[in-house]
């Protein structure tokens, strides 16, 4: 099981990213969560077992038709999808603070560290 955290970085805002990350990730069977941060970057959280969640951050690289993705960053971490199964779109442009639990960039509620 693969716990990843990534960033994806490009014009990957209203081309309809977040929409094809949920279709992608149910596809796969994963859980986890995608957002619009209000850099113009999209973060998601997967959890999965590891050749879905590699098969998944490969296709992450090219996104929807729409988006030109720059690259992304990703990190397996040690958390766990605590959340209702599925893979859910939590909107955009939110605000973090500068401390954060875990290391992590966002403070997403469904993912829990350990």
């Amino acid at each position: 099981m693969t716990h990843r955290y990534i960033r994806v970085y490009g014009q990957v805002q209203h081309v309809g990213y977040r929409g094809w990350a949920v279709q992608k990730a149910t596809e796969l069977g994963l859980d986890g969560s995608v957002k619009n941060i209000e850099d113009g970057t999209v973060e998601i959280f997967i959890s999965g077992p590891n050749d879905k969640v590699d098969k998944f951050t490969q296709a992450c690289q090219i996104g929807p038709e729409r988006a030109e993705v720059d690259g992304i960053h990703t990190r397996d971490k040690d958390w766990a999808y605590r959340g209702e199964p599925g893979f859910i779109n939590l909107g955009g442009k939110l605000q973090y603070p500068n401390t954060l639990p875990c290391s992590l960039p966002s403070q997403d509620p469904a993912f829990d560290c350990k």
